[in-house]
């Protein structure tokens, strides 16, 4: 039997609480809320009863529990009782954690099905879609004129002071249903049970008999692999050889050709965004810059980049002066590739220090270079 549907959308999640909750006091018959997302209260305002999934979860989960329970004591202490180190047959403790799983395998799984069995989510139903922007932005309202007396006119000057958007009148058909047991004389369903069959008759006859001895293996060699010698021959290679050379052009992980030009690109971008800083967030980022500098650098370059810190006065290779004319002719650029990659006794800092603190450093040292020939800045 045909039924006349009454859809009014909204704009708002408040404005569909409202809406709900008001329809629903006076008498209204709500047939369902749809939603773009989950909105809290709205089970209670459309009078929803509390859902019955948990209690489901629950006698599924004590189900799985027990049968676990029952089915490792059965075969530890009935059916094939194993004396281990003395300890009792139904040592319960050693069966919690496989009975802990299986009780949450039965309340997951069977709480699904159940969901999909109550809201009749079956494999190939076509979705019906009420209003197609319920799935984007907006909120709609489904009442059942189930009323001779039913006035449209009322309901939206109801519903009009919760912002209504639109309303619309439809009549919904019945939904067809197959004949009883049509699906099971389908081709397809059929096709799928003979093969099954075939296939679980034809796995039972190669299973041997003798349970002392492995089943068939699919694909020995996957688990009885033959291992090479990285420098042994290998006949699998026109070459002959095991150990195989990198693919021409390829870079191995964490080597990474040096591009001075595209890091001299991102300075000239850093040096400009700086400019645009307030005086007092400039003093705060070249008090953070010497922070870093302290951390990292100052004990091989020192506190003035002369590298007289304290790891070469206890030996180490002291590093070049960071106020010397090599060091002033380094294009930041080039400096921030030193940083990252490292040179000579210098180890690479990319994997120590952060892209942002790398520059933060290269501002430091410029400053150090200012102040050593005369000035008090970069």
């Amino acid at each position: 039997m045909s039924r006349r549907l009454l859809v009014a959308t909204f704009g708002d999640e408040r404005d569909i609480l409202g809406a709900t909750r008001r329809a629903r006091e006076s008498g209204y018959s709500i047939l369902d809320v749809f939603t773009p997302f989950a909105v809290h209260g709205l089970d209670a305002a459309a009078g929803l009863r509390p859902s019955r999934l948990p209690w489901i979860c629950f006698a599924l989960g004590l189900t799985g529990a027990i049968s676990k329970l029952w089915y490792q004591i059965w075969t530890s202490a009935t059916s094939w009782p194993v004396n281990v180190g003395g300890k009792p047959l139904n040592s319960v403790p050693a069966f919690v954690p496989v009975t802990f799983e299986i009780m949450v395998l039965f309340a997951a799984v069977g709480t699904v099905l159940a969901f999909l069995i109550v809201s009749r989510l079956r494999p190939g139903r076509k979705p019906a879609v009420i209003y197609d922007r319920t799935t984007d932005d907006r909120f709609a309202l489904v009442l059942v004129q189930d009323d001779a007396g039913f006035d449209a006119d009322v309901v939206r000057t109801l519903l009009e002071p919760f912002g209504l958007l639109e309303m619309s009148e439809r009549i919904e058909d019945p939904p067809e249903r197959s004949p009883r047991g049509s699906f099971l004389i389908r081709p397809v369903f059929v096709a799928l049970s003979a093969a099954g069959l075939i296939i679980f008759a034809v796995l039972t006859y190669l299973t041997p008999r003798d349970f002392t001895e492995p089943n068939l293996l699919i694909l020995p060699g996957m688990v009885n692999s033959v291992p090479y010698d990285p420098f042994s021959a290998d006949k699998n290679f026109p070459d002959g050889k095991t150990l195989r050379a990198p693919v021409s052009g390829t870079i191995a992980r964490g080597f990474y050709p040096i591009d001075s030009s595209k890091s001299e690109e991102e300075a000239t971008t850093v040096r400009a965004d700086f400019g645009k800083l307030s005086a007092d967030r400039q003093r705060e980022i070249d008090e953070l810059a010497a922070g870093v500098y302290s951390t990292f650098c100052q004990p091989c370059h020192g506190t003035s980049g002369a590298g007289d810190g304290l790891i070469p006065q206890h030996g180490y290779p002291p590093p070049p002066a960071l106020t010397a004319e090599n060091a002033l002719k380094l294009e930041d650029g080039r400096m921030f590739n030193i940083i990252t990659f490292g040179r000579g006794n210098m180890p690479s800092l990319g994997h120590r220090i952060s892209r942002e603190d790398r520059w933060l450093v290269i501002r430091h040292v410029r400053q150090l270079q200012h102040t050593a020939s005369g000035g008090s800045g970069p």
